[in-house]
Parts: C-alpha cells; sequence; structure tokens
C-alpha cells in the first residue's frame, strides 16, 4: 500500500512539474456597448472607430484620441470640442501620455515605435524604434520610458 501510495504521489509530482510551450490566452477586452437609447449628455465628438486611449494636456487644452480604424490620432480643442488635428499612424495605440516637453507619447504597437508628437504650433513628430510591441510610455526628465507588451 506504501508503496503503491508514493508511486502515485512521484506520478502526480512529475505531472504538475511538466512545463508547456504554449503562449497564455490573450488578455480579456471589453465587450462590445449596446447601442444607445437616447442623447448622452454633454459634448460629443465625433473622433473615428474604435477609440482607445486619451490624454489630456492642461498647457495647450488639447484633448489627444488614438483611434484604431484607420490608425489616427485626433487632436481636440478641450474647451471648444473642435477636431484641431488629425495625425495618422504607422499602427494603433491604446495608451497616450503626456510628456514633461508638451509632447504626446504615442506607442504604436504593431510598427514597434514610439511616436512623440508636439502639442504646440511648433515642432515636428519624433520616431523612434523601441522594442516589441509597445503598450505604453512615460516620459521625465527629458526621457522617454517604453513598455513593450511582448519583449
Amino acid at each position: 500500500m506504501k508503496l503503491a501510495a508514493l508511486s502515485c504521489a512521484a506520478a502526480a509530482g512529475l505531472l504538475i512539474g511538466c512545463g508547456s510551450n504554449e503562449q497564455p490566452p490573450p488578455a480579456p477586452e471589453p465587450a462590445a456597448s449596446p447601442a444607445l437609447t437616447h442623447r448622452p449628455a454633454g459634448c460629443i465628438v465625433e473622433v473615428g472607430t474604435q477609440p482607445e486611449g486619451v490624454a489630456a494636456d492642461p498647457r495647450s487644452g488639447l484633448v489627444a484620441v488614438a483611434v484604431r480604424d484607420p490608425a489616427l490620432l485626433v487632436l481636440i480643442d478641450g474647451a471648444s470640442g473642435r477636431v484641431v488635428r488629425r495625425v495618422p499612424l504607422p499602427a494603433a495605440a491604446r495608451h497616450l501620455q503626456v510628456s514633461d516637453r508638451g509632447r504626446l507619447l504615442v506607442p504604436a504597437e504593431e510598427a514597434n515605435v514610439l511616436i512623440q508628437v508636439p502639442l504646440g504650433a511648433a515642432g515636428r513628430e519624433l520616431t523612434t524604434p523601441v522594442g516589441e510591441f509597445p503598450h505604453d510610455a512615460a516620459a521625465a526628465a527629458g526621457l522617454a520610458l517604453v513598455a513593450n507588451e511582448r519583449a
């Protein structure tokens, strides 16, 4: 009896200790919203399909929204709700952050780049190759830090 119990325990230990090369399932995404039954309160601004990331810059008063289809960055005047500019992106972004230097940090996931979009009138966009599937970014002391989802 003791030998049989030991054998079963050893077999169970071997089975539990076996690993797998399979990737974990993708993270769950929010469900689709139901159709509206009445007009929502407040100011409504049409930005495009599948909006993901939103960031607001208190200095410029701009609100940025990343949309997925097509991949765009939509800059909106926060006071009027007027779309100021649409910036085409090489791939969709999910998270947006305002840097300490007046730029919007846009990690374009499938393009593996970080795009820095100036929020003022002057400046040009900067594109930097980063690791695999950049998901979020932050800035401090003039540095941009990128979190890669698949790296």
